[in-house]
């Protein structure tokens, strides 16, 4: 199959290839300014494909609105046709790696990471797929990328994300909500932490009985180094019902007092983040976990330990989801 060149797009000239994911083809360019970028362009096969196609032409309309300091940074791009691409921010560092980071290092990438969602929720953006993969970083700080699945109040998508990091209402069908990405950052933030994810399952199936029924251990048992403050915080953003999770900017101003040590004092010494480092096997017991998009979840086991979750809405599932 011939994959899409970028010498095809004017204005750029391709020095690398970095890689090539569901949707695109990406690749280290220069654009006609001379300034080193990432080009996007879509495979040919998704061209014709209803869903896919649309997570291209969505990454594009929805970067080309937002402008804050830690999402990354757009360019340029046309969302279709025969020169559809996307001109974005370089990272040369690469996707989030929590192995090269301290506590304290990865705590600042959350904290960039919650500002910018908390930037994304006040224009009505919600990301909906918030996972490590889809973070990256360049001298210590983090930047929110992937808009493919996100949806806002004027471009509108189904119900998406990653199983592993994905809420219980979404699970059920339900539209994102900026709750629905507190969930995830807060899955997120304690696989980062604990080193290990909060809710695990071997399928879909097993992932969405568990999202809805499970009560993870507290992180403050599962790492006692972190602030009591993050830990409670972070263990109410798991929380299965929405209106108890907190917000984006609730999480930014703790992680800021923390960063910034303005934290309250807490009764145990073991809050002193800075000398701890994270195991260097965390990337390696971290299998990546694919989107998927959603109108119909799979349908629970029956009789769970509590209650059973409602009917899944009607839908497409199994375009995204590819294998685990």
């Amino acid at each position: 199959m011939t994959q899409p060149s970028s010498s095809a797009i004017p204005g750029f000239r391709t020095r690398l290839l970095l890689g090539t994911g569901q949707t695109s083809i990406v690749y280290l360019a220069e654009d006609k300014d001379g300034r080193e970028i990432a080009l996007k362009v879509p495979r040919p096969e998704i061209r014709n494909d209803p869903v896919l196609g649309k997570v291209f032409y969505n990454e594009v309309v929805m970067l080309k609105t937002l402008d804050h300091p830690n999402v990354v940074r757009y360019f340029a791009g046309v969302p279709s046709g025969g020169h559809a691409h996307l001109s974005v921010q370089y990272f040369p560092e690469g996707e989030l790696n929590p192995a090269k980071l301290s506590l304290e290092g990865i705590l600042a990438i959350l904290l960039d990471i919650s500002s910018a969602l908390e930037y994304c929720h006040s224009k009505k953006v919600i990301h909906q797929d918030v996972k490590p993969s889809n973070i990256y970083t360049s001298n210590g700080r983090g930047y929110l990328a992937d808009f493919g699945a996100a949806s806002s109040d004027k471009n509108p998508t189904p119900p998406a994300g990653s199983p592993f990091y994905m809420s219980p209402e979404v699970f059920r069908g339900e539209h994102g909500s900026p709750k629905s990405d507190v969930y995830s950052f807060s899955v997120m933030a304690y696989e980062l932490i604990a080193k290990r994810r909060p809710i695990l399952g071997d399928s879909v199936e097993e992932l969405q009985i568990a999202h809805m029924t499970k009560i993870p251990t507290p992180l403050k048992n599962m790492n006692s180094n972190i602030p009591r403050s993050l830990a409670k915080l972070i263990d109410r953003g798991l929380s299965k019902e929405v209106g108890f999770r907190p917000t984006m900017r609730d999480f930014r101003v703790v992680l800021n007092d923390i960063l910034m040590g303005d934290a309250p004092a807490e009764s145990d010494t073991s809050t002193q983040i800075s000398e701890s480092r994270i195991d260097e096997n965390l990337a390696q017991s971290m299998p990546e976990a694919p989107q998927m998009q959603l109108g119909r979840a799979p349908k629970p086991a029956p009789k769970p330990a509590v209650a059973t979750p409602e009917k899944p809405k009607q839908g497409i599932i199994g375009k995204l989801f590819g294998k685990k």
